[in-house]
């Protein structure tokens, strides 16, 4: 008799090949390998409901490669904590290394050293769009610009909870 979770494994592959559209998340635990057999936003939905997820985290940083230097600590943690964790930061080519961590990734459309204030009002639409569609627990902003315009957003879409931490002296 094959196993549960070879049988799952075979139907995660089979499912990948015949749609690649559709996305499912490999579970790398043993005991919830069967969760393979579900689509992602099911998923999810299935780990609230049994205490395994503890909400959704959005960490804003500028680039994906600060995040890598500086919070990369946080978000490890918070995934071994069961929170389901996006990084929200302009794309420099680090993009897969992000999503090796356990996380999402959703690219900062962002100029950090831009000063064009309709570059800027972008952004600030941008991330009040993507808080009220995703409705994350949490935003943690890092850098003058994300704590302005992603405190802004936060606090008009909703979010429950923000963090905000100044780094270094910034370009604005």
């Amino acid at each position: 008799a094959i196993s549960p979770e070879k049988i799952a494994d075979l139907v995660y592959k089979i499912l990948n090949k015949k749609n690649p559209k559709m996305v499912y998340k490999k579970n790398v635990s043993k005991k919830l390998k069967l969760l393979n057999l579900v689509p992602y936003k099911m998923q999810q939905k299935i780990f609230k409901f049994i205490g395994l997820m503890n909400g959704r985290l959005f960490i804003i940083v500028n680039e994906d490669r600060f995040f890598l230097s500086h919070r990369k600590d946080i978000a490890i943690s918070a995934i071994a904590a069961g929170y389901d964790v996006t990084i929200v930061a302009k794309d420099t080519g680090l993009k897969k290394e992000i999503l090796e961590l356990g996380a999402k990734y959703i690219e900062l459309p962002v100029n950090p050293t831009g000063k064009n204030i309709f570059q800027e009002l972008q952004t600030f639409q941008f991330l009040y769009k993507l808080f009220r569609k995703e409705k994350p627990d949490i935003v943690h902003n890092v850098g003058l610009k994300q704590i302005l315009w992603g405190g802004l957003a936060a606090k008009l879409a909703s979010v429950p909870l923000m963090v905000s931490a100044v780094s270094g002296l910034g370009v604005m």
